[in-house]
């Protein structure tokens, strides 16, 4: 089986409870086996496939990322990526239907994020899936070298677009050590945008650093001839906003800026 029924059951509001109904898959990372799904957002009481409670391991709050334990057989493991977002007009397949990626779009859900935004090849078929795609969420979308590019999130019916978070996102929640903040700059940059070398597309700063951000992370951004190493400053307040430790007025010869980048374990 390629894809795992999960249900996302909320916490009660006023009384109420919501149950969610979601898809997972298995992907294997660094020889370890995680199922992936999303979680909307919403606040989670539990999750159940076939009435068996999974174990959350992060519950992503700067992104809709949720990943869970993995305990379960017979289903499809995947262990292929690709971290690049792809361009347009690539041709994308998910859940059997073919997808032409026609934008990178940035949504506020809550923060703002990047998405694959994907049209289905054949129109036609829209009015035949538009019923079942809100209980598709989770699920892998595929390249034609049958590498995962993301997972589905939604569905904008104004425009007929599926939106996807890029896999790169699933991979940042798995290395981050702390999942639980929105990492900002404390001082600004005059640059508006970073180029990002993973995604291989320039972002705006506040998003790059939200995905890069980390408990006592040091980058090391390239401006021009400028090199700024940052860090975040994670001190007894708590506190997740970068601050510039340094600034160089020079280009570093390569094998110096290597150097400090090996230094730092950085990932730029």
């Amino acid at each position: 089986m390629d894809t795992i029924d999960i249900e996302l059951t909320t916490q009660e509001f006023n009384g109420y409870s919501f149950i969610s109904k979601l898809k997972g898959f298995i992907l294997e990372y660094n020889n370890v086996k995680y199922i992936i799904s999303i979680h909307h957002n919403l606040p989670i009481k539990k999750i159940l496939h076939n009435d068996i409670e999974l174990t959350v391991i992060i519950n992503s709050y700067w992104s809709e990322i949720l990943i869970l334990e993995y305990n379960l057989s017979l289903f499809s493991i995947y262990n292929k990526i690709n971290i690049s977002l792809p361009k347009n007009n690539t041709q994308l397949y998910f859940n059997n239907i073919e997808l032409l990626v026609y934008n990178i779009v940035f949504i506020n859900i809550p923060f703002k994020f990047p998405y694959i935004a994907c049209k289905i090849k054949n129109e036609i078929l829209i009015d035949q899936i538009i019923d079942i795609l809100p209980s598709l969420s989770g699920s892998p979308v595929f390249n034609k070298k049958k590498k995962i590019i993301g997972v589905f999130s939604k569905f904008d019916k104004s425009n007929n677009t599926l939106l996807f978070i890029p896999i790169y996102i699933v991979i940042k929640n798995l290395t981050k050590n702390n999942n639980n903040n929105i990492y900002t700059i404390s001082k600004s940059i005059t640059k508006k945008t970073l180029y990002h070398y993973n995604l291989k597309l320039n972002l705006p700063i506040d998003i790059y650093f939200m995905l890069e951000g980390d408990d006592s992370q040091t980058l090391i951004i390239n401006k021009h001839t400028l090199f700024y190493i940052i860090d975040t400053n994670f001190n007894a307040t708590k506190s997740n906003n970068f601050r510039i430790l340094n600034m160089l007025n020079k280009i570093l010869p390569k094998d110096e800026f290597f150097q400090i980048i090996k230094q730092f374990n950085l990932i730029v």
